[in-house]
């Protein structure tokens, strides 16, 4: 199974994940930052399991010159932006991270339907499956606060 795409989504995962890190470090509420932490080990989980079946790119782009990351990227400057004139950082971020999984779920999804003969998908299900389970818990989030 590997290739090009799996790298692709790692890089997006890994996008991804700086955005998480900025809620963790921007969001006072210490309940709220443990489950993001919590989702962001799943996510850098996640990429443990892909890498064996990723191909390396051949050439020197970083992740943020890809374009697969470029949605991911455009949400992180976003965010940078509403934090500093947002009331409600946690609500933001939240919306800005649930879009991150949503980005990351149908990228997964295109690669499981555009390539059903892969012999192993069962790496690439489990990691839907995860990123799933994080989403519905951001979800879950954004309904309580």
């Amino acid at each position: 199974m590997k290739n090009e795409n799996i790298a692709s989504i790692i890089e997006l995962i890994e996008s991804g994940n700086e955005i998480y890190n900025k809620a963790i470090e921007n969001i006072d509420n210490t309940s709220l930052n443990n489950v993001l932490v919590e989702l962001l080990r799943v996510r850098e989980r996640a990429v443990i399991e892909l890498t064996p079946y990723s191909l390396a790119s051949n050439n020197e782009e970083s992740a943020d010159d890809t374009p697969v990351s470029y949605t991911i990227k455009a949400r992180e400057v976003y965010s940078d932006v509403m934090k500093e004139v947002s009331s409600d950082k946690e609500s933001m971020y939240l919306e800005q991270l649930e879009g991150v999984e949503s980005k990351v779920l149908k990228e997964i999804e295109n690669l499981i339907t555009s390539h059903p003969e892969q012999a192993d998908n069962s790496v690439l299900l489990k990691v839907r499956s995860d990123i799933k389970s994080c989403k519905e818990k951001l979800s879950s989030i954004s309904l309580i606060s």
